[in-house]
């Protein structure tokens, strides 16, 4: 019964301040979903309007939310179709493709609200790639490198983040060699394999 009550009162809050905020203006949804908009980085799509994903939803000042569509939370269409709406598809999709991206799991790697990682990853970039890819940190891999130390991907116990080289401002790790989602090479690597030394003097004075 409390927590009736409390729906009862958000609900009462929300609708109070209707006549003043637009149900696309995302402050409407965060009166009570406060914690999507949280982390160092926070997806556009909720800084810009909760609706262009939830657009099937009911009325926001109506709770518990109903979805007056076919999918859950009121979604205005299936992931991946969903997200395609403002990423273009034909960067999801190539010669090779990466199974998570070409399959539709973004959230298996994303967070579609916020996240204090890089590219709303739900973990940091190379620890999200080792979920899956596990074995890199165990077997014999180009991150052990001639040195022995391996390149600064910042797997945790490893090494320490740096910054990428060849992309200012982003970290360098997994996805700095190889493509995240969608790539013309074996292995989704960025450059072809077939330049040899040619590909690490990208990065290394030779």
């Amino acid at each position: 019964m409390a927590l009736l009550t409390l729906s009862s009162s958000m609900a009462q809050s929300v609708t109070s301040s209707a006549s003043s905020i637009s149900p696309r203006d995302p402050e409407t949804c965060l009166t009570c979903h406060e914690k999507f908009a949280k982390g160092q980085v926070v997806h556009q799509a909720v800084k810009d309007s909760c609706m262009d994903c939830h657009g099937e939803m009911e009325s926001p000042y109506q709770t518990p939310h109903k979805s007056k569509g076919k999918f859950k939370n009121g979604l205005s269409a299936a992931v991946p179709e969903l997200c395609y709406g403002c990423h273009a598809k034909k960067n999801f999709s190539g010669k090779l493709n990466h199974d998570p991206a070409f399959t539709g799991e973004c959230a298996e790697c994303h967070n579609p609200h916020g996240s204090d990682n890089f590219a709303l990853l739900t973990k940091s970039p190379s620890e999200s790639c080792a979920e899956c890819h596990a074995s890199l940190k165990k077997q014999k891999h180009v991150l052990a490198g001639i040195s022995g130390k391996g390149h600064p991907v910042g797997l945790e116990g490893r090494t320490q983040p740096v910054e990428d080289p060849l992309r200012p401002g982003k970290p360098f790790y997994c996805g700095s060699c190889h493509e995240s989602h969608r790539g013309d090479f074996g292995k989704l690597l960025r450059h072809d394999p077939k330049l040899g030394m040619q590909v690490c003097s990208k990065c290394h004075e030779m």
